[in-house]
C-alpha cells in the first residue's frame, strides 16, 4: 500500500486583531483562503511500526513535529496504538511564513489516520484539530474560504473565489515569531470589524480592496525587517492588483491581472530580491 496526500497552504486576506482575551490569546477577524501552491506532499505506506520522516526544510521528525502529535492524539482518542505506517513528508510550504504549513500538515495527518487506521467522525476530527492549533480546523473545513473569528477557530464559509493568478513571496531570513509579533503589536481601535461577506459581495475586484483590507501585523513586520516594506512596494510597482502579508508574516501574496503579468513580476522579484522563494498559485 502506498498513498499520496497533498497538503495545501492558506493565506489571510485581511487580519484584524480586535482584543486581548483573559486567557492571553487574542480575538481576531480574518479570512482564511486555501491555495493550490505551494503544497506539501505525504507518502504513506504500511510498515512494521510507526515511522515518520521528512525531506525539504530543516524540521524535526520526532515527537516534536506536529504531524507526529496529530497521529498520536488521533490514536489516543481512538484507544489504539500508533498505527503501523511509514509517513514521509516532502516539505515545500515555507515554515514560519504565515502560510499555515504546519497546521495544514496536522490536518492532513488527521485525515490519514481516519482513512487508514480508524474512521473518525467529523466532530472528532475537529476536536483533535482544535487541540493542535487554532487554525488547524480550517484545513478540515468544507469551504476553501472562511471568515474566522475568536482565536481563528470560529469559521463561517464566505463566497470568495479569486479568479486571478496569485504570487506567494517568501524572503529568506525574515522569520517572525508569532509570539514576538503579538508582544510588539499595538492594538488598533476600530468601531467595527470588517464585514468580509459584505465587502466581497460589493467589491469583486481585488484592486478595490486596497486601503480597506489590512493586516495589523504588517506594521510589526516592517519594523523588524524594513526590507519587507520595500518588498510590498515592489509588488505594487510590478503591477499587483492587491498585495498583503499573510498571517503574522513574513510571506506576502500578490494578485495579478493575468499570468503574463504574474510571471513578469516573478522574474523581477527573483532578480531584485534573490533571497526569495516565489510560487505561482490560484
Amino acid at each position: 500500500m502506498e498513498k499520496t496526500y497533498l497538503s495545501h497552504c492558506k493565506i489571510n486576506i485581511g487580519l484584524e486583531i480586535l482584543s486581548k482575551r483573559d486567557d492571553g490569546y487574542h480575538n481576531l477577524n480574518t479570512v482564511f483562503y486555501k491555495l493550490i501552491e505551494p503544497h506539501d506532499e505525504f507518502i504513506v505506506e504500511s510498515a512494521e511500526s510507526f515511522h515518520f520522516s521528512t525531506a525539504g526544510h530543516n524540521i524535526p521528525n520526532d515527537e516534536n513535529n506536529i504531524v507526529v502529535k496529530a497521529m498520536s492524539l488521533s490514536a489516543d482518542s481512538s484507544g489504539i496504538e500508533m498505527p503501523k505506517l511509514h509517513i514521509h513528508l516532502r516539505k515545500n510550504i515555507p515554515s514560519g511564513a504565515g502560510l499555515g504549513g504546519g497546521s495544514a500538515d496536522a490536518a492532513t495527518a488527521i485525515r490519514i489516520f481516519s482513512e487508514n487506521c480508524k474512521q473518525l467522525s467529523q466532530e472528532k476530527m475537529f476536536e483533535i484539530a482544535g487541540k493542535l492549533g487554532a487554525d488547524v480546523p480550517f484545513f478540515l473545513f468544507h469551504s476553501d474560504a472562511a471568515v474566522a473569528a475568536g482565536v481563528g477557530d470560529k469559521l463561517l464559509p464566505v463566497n470568495l473565489k479569486i479568479k486571478y493568478p496569485i504570487l506567494i513571496v517568501n524572503m529568506k531570513d525574515t522569520f517572525i515569531s508569532t509570539a514576538k509579533a503579538y508582544n510588539i503589536l499595538r492594538l488598533t481601535h476600530r468601531p467595527m470589524p470588517t464585514n468580509y461577506n459584505d465587502l466581497f459581495r460589493n467589491m469583486t475586484e481585488p484592486q478595490q480592496w486596497r486601503n480597506i483590507i489590512v493586516n495589523d501585523f504588517e506594521e510589526v513586520a516592517f519594523a523588524i525587517h524594513p526590507i519587507l516594506f520595500s518588498l510590498k512596494r515592489s509588488l505594487y510597482d510590478y503591477g499587483a492588483e492587491f498585495a498583503l502579508m499573510s498571517g503574522s508574516g513574513s510571506a506576502f501574496f500578490a494578485i495579478y491581472r493575468n499570468e503574463r503579468m504574474a510571471n513578469e513580476a516573478r522574474e523581477k522579484l527573483l532578480t531584485d530580491y534573490p533571497e526569495t522563494s516565489v510560487f505561482l498559485s490560484r
